[in-house]
């Protein structure tokens, strides 16, 4: 089998900051809306700004930018009056933004932000989603990356499916409300850089493990050392990145996630690229989407929190 895992690389931190610029005074009612999985990744409808419908966009924890499928830039440039780009330079690339552009999630006027342009359809693929039309075909606009999720104080719940802007629930309420049904609190933080970091551990030795919701799969770093469970057979997993290693499937006893103990979980261990991810501690590995349902993950940007319950 192969696997086919999201994983965006921040070459600089200028990747990061460059869209955290974005322009406007979005609402601060909360919005809800459901998530739609599409070939095991997560979207939501969103519009730009002079867009006569909405796209599926990704929904992206591993991407510190948020990044617009760079034919639609062209076309809002090209056909809508006021629609202004830049060019930047990001580790030696000449790169273009979209430029303070309104921006409507499942028709939620969320105020103007700044996009990245790249062309996704060859990184994400243009399908059919399930359920649609054969004559409605699934384009990718666009990728919502941690810059996105953390100005809107978004808020993933993989036990409802459904994602949140501006709703926390750092209060110590909410969080006592959740323990109280069995949830366990693991604190997390966005990097220099744009990383979401959770600190874990097998046995005495600390980690830190990058929260990615465009990775389908959980996968370590071949070379954390513990005791081995069992050892499963091998599959071949991609990065988009353009780099593919051999992974093998297993259980690592003394593995925690803050105080979760998540030793029964079986992941992946291959070789990870190298990434630039300003983490308090060596890289363990990607926490994927699996994961996050396995253990019905609720994970507060707004209140800097990851919330686990192992699935009964």
């Amino acid at each position: 089998m192969q696997l086919h895992l999201t994983l965006l690389g921040a070459p600089t931190a200028l990747g990061f900051f460059l869209c955290q610029g974005a322009i406007g005074a979005p609402s601060s009612a909360v919005v809800q809306l459901p998530l739609t999985i599409i070939r095991a990744h997560l979207y939501v409808p969103v519009a730009l700004a002079g867009q006569t419908k909405p796209h599926w966009w990704l929904v992206d924890t591993g991407s510190p930018w948020s990044v617009v499928n760079i034919d639609h830039a062209t076309q809002l440039v090209r056909s809508v009056s006021g629609t202004q780009e830049k060019s930047t330079t990001v580790a030696g690339r000449a790169c273009r933004v979209l430029v303070n552009i309104g921006t409507i999630v499942d028709g939620y006027h969320l105020g103007y932000f700044d996009f990245f342009e790249a062309p996704l359809s060859g990184m994400i693929g243009v399908k059919l989603a399930p359920g649609m039309p054969d004559s409605d075909q699934f384009e990718t606009g666009g990728i919502l990356g941690v810059n996105f999720l953390a100005k809107y104080g978004a808020l993933l719940n993989f036990h409802s499916q459904r994602l949140s802007l501006h709703a926390a629930i750092a209060s110590a309420t909410g969080r006592a409300g959740l323990e109280k049904i069995g949830y366990t609190y693991v604190p997390i933080q966005v990097t220099a850089v744009g990383r979401i970091e959770v600190v874990g551990s097998v046995g005495a030795k600390s980690y830190s493990f990058l929260i990615d919701s465009g990775s389908p799969k959980t996968i370590l770093q071949s070379t954390i050392k513990g005791a081995w469970l069992f050892g499963g057979r091998g599959d071949e997993v991609y990065f988009a990145a353009g780099q593919s290693f051999r992974a093998t499937s297993s259980r690592l006893a003394g593995f925690k996630l803050g105080a979760q103990d998540v030793s029964a979980t079986v992941v992946l261990f291959a070789k990870l690229p190298d990434l630039q991810t300003g983490f308090s501690y060596p890289m363990g590995g990607i926490i994927g989407e699996d994961f996050l349902w396995g253990y019905q993950a609720i994970l507060d940007m707004g209140g800097h929190a990851l919330y686990l319950k192992p699935a009964s």
